[in-house]
């Protein structure tokens, strides 16, 4: 295949965040599960084609507040 200069492709992908409350046992610092992620709009599709990296800039209390995902899921 040729590639295109200034060629602009656009994909949807779906992106967000989520969060389970781990019940009243949890203690103070875990009490939620929680995750961070970019994914494809179909399951079978493979978003590594068009991403050849995800950085999810977290808040400073975080350890490792910014993270690097180079290959799917893209997902911490």
């Amino acid at each position: 295949t040729e590639r295109l200069e200034d060629a602009v492709y656009s994909k949807p992908l779906i992106y967000g965040s989520m969060s389970f409350y781990q019940g009243k046992k949890a203690d103070e610092q875990n009490q939620h599960k929680w995750s961070c992620y970019v994914r494809p709009v179909s399951d079978e599709e493979d978003l590594s084609v068009w991403i050849k990296k995800v950085v999810f800039v977290l808040h400073p209390s975080f350890s490792e507040p910014m993270r690097s995902i180079e290959r799917p899921p893209f997902e911490i």
